[in-house]
């Protein structure tokens, strides 16, 4: 059974079994919290707008007019363009030109931590993002994780598409799984050590 958008607002608000860091605590803001709803629930998801943080192959980018969430990242916001030209020419990502060129994909950072109880959710494209020419790959997230969603955009057109902080190239669905049984892991490092 997927949660439709009543059960989704619930879930949010009162079992606290659905938790964003970006969102408005319902007890403290019920005005806030019902703004972020509208904006965000649909009729059987929640868009995810992305973060800041994009990863190439060669390197880990801030978007312009932010500051990373991963603080002591070595100054990565800062990337020289000469220590990999083919590589920054091919995807155009740049920290004053994020532009994800035809054919090129790059990870991004959800904006702000997700927190599940006993629920699974399913990452999958908004239909604006597949308009847009931008295949997100699809993933399953576990019941009871905390952190950062890693998402993968693909440019599958023929001109390069600006990638804005804020923006929800990606929406989870969410069902209910009664016999859930927390596993001891938890939050996984934001900061992958491969890069």
């Amino acid at each position: 059974m997927i949660l439709g958008h009543d059960e989704l607002v619930k879930a949010l608000g009162v079992t606290k079994e659905i938790q964003f860091s970006s969102m408005p605590d319902p007890n403290e803001d019920t005005k806030a919290f019902k703004q972020w709803c509208k904006s965000h629930v649909g009729a059987a998801s929640i868009d995810i707008p992305i973060g800041n943080t994009l990863y190439t192959q060669t390197t880990v980018m801030t978007l312009p007019g932010s500051q990373s969430m991963f603080s002591g990242v070595e100054n990565r916001e800062h990337i020289d363009p000469h220590v990999d030209n083919a590589q920054t020419h091919l995807t155009q990502l740049t920290i004053d030109n994020p532009v994800l060129g035809p054919g090129h994909s790059v990870t991004v950072v959800s904006e702000g931590i997700i927190t599940l109880g006993k629920v699974w959710a399913q990452l999958l494209p908004r239909l604006t993002a597949l308009r847009w020419g931008i295949q997100v790959a699809p993933g399953l997230i576990e019941p009871f994780y905390e952190g950062p969603l890693y998402m993968t955009l693909t440019n599958t057109g023929f001109k390069g598409i600006h990638l804005k902080s804020g923006t929800a190239y990606a929406q989870l669905a969410f069902s209910p799984i009664e016999n859930a049984k927390e596993t001891g892991k938890k939050m996984i490092t934001p900061y992958p050590k491969n890069l």
